[in-house]
């Protein structure tokens, strides 16, 4: 098993969130920021965001990433809704992020197959 694998074991993340209660995770692998590190995904010349790792970016489906996307944006509207959730939405865009991802995932996961 590759160390990779063994550190996105679901006992091992669980530990791993414990040990680093203060931040945020991977919305697939479920491993810390500062263990697994942030996709980042441009939206705009001023920013974008990250929902997934690098390693889950690369190794799963486009509709998991989406998925955890979407997930990752709704906890975060769900946290801002009441005070800053109009200001939220405009300056991320959820279907702007979504494009993006997607554009970002198929140009790097092309393959040389005829």
């Amino acid at each position: 098993m590759k160390w990779d694998e063994i550190l996105r074991l679901p006992s091992v993340a669980e530990a791993l969130q414990i040990l680093h209660p203060t931040e945020s995770v991977c919305g697939i692998c479920h491993l810390p920021w500062s263990i697994s590190g942030a996709k980042y995904i441009s939206t705009s010349s001023e920013g974008g965001v990250f929902y997934v790792c690098p390693y889950c970016f690369k190794h799963s489906s486009l509709e998991q990433v989406l998925n955890a996307t979407v997930e990752g944006y709704m906890k975060q509207y769900e946290n801002v809704h009441e005070e800053y959730g109009r200001e939220f939405r405009k300056k991320y865009d959820l279907l702007k992020i979504l494009r993006e991802t997607a554009r970002e995932y198929t140009e790097t996961h092309k393959t040389n197959e005829l």
